[in-house]
């Protein structure tokens, strides 16, 4: 292992993730009607489960406004 190598830090073997937004194009929720965009699937979401079910990421986490109270009990984990 040469010197530069050696003050690398090691990383984690899966990321932990954080979206920041509970919106359409994070989660696909636009609040019980159909989307009126491309952007109905949630991409970011659906990405991010998908990347960990293959075992690229570990937790996945969500933050944003009304996100217990109003947004998570309509999404599907």
């Amino acid at each position: 292992m040469s010197a530069p190598e050696a003050k690398r830090p090691k990383l984690a073997d899966k990321a932990n993730v954080l979206m920041v937004g509970t919106g359409e194009y994070t989660t696909g929720y636009v609040g019980g009607t159909a989307a009126d965009s491309d952007k109905g699937a949630g991409v970011v979401a659906l990405t991010m489960f998908d990347l960990r079910r293959r075992g690229k990421v570990d937790r996945v986490g969500m933050c944003g406004v009304n996100v217990s109270g109003h947004v998570v009990p309509f999404i599907q984990f």
